[in-house]
């Protein structure tokens, strides 16, 4: 299963998108990182603007394979982190 994880505000169109192409999306503004690991441990890519992605949260999400920051720069995102756990930062 593809799992995309949107823990933000973020259009609808892109969950549409994603969903057209047999990804299974979850958006939720509401819940902290950490909860959403825990419900949804399975989750191969996700997509952030402000959220914080550090260690706990790359090694909470075992499957991660992309981390996609929808806004400009990698300041919130631990990249050498991210590389070392082989998951792609765009």
């Amino acid at each position: 299963m593809r799992k995309v994880l949107i823990p933000t505000k973020l259009d609808s169109v892109a969950a549409t998108l994603l969903r057209e192409r047999d990804f299974t999306v979850v958006q939720d503004a509401n819940a902290s990182l950490a909860e959403l690991a825990e419900a949804h441990p399975d989750t191969s890519a996700l997509i952030v603007r402000s959220e914080v992605v550090d260690v706990a949260v790359l090694d909470a999400f075992p499957q991660l394979k992309l981390v996609v920051r929808a806004g400009a720069g990698y300041n919130t995102i631990d990249t050498k982190h991210a590389r070392r756990c082989g998951v792609d930062v765009m």
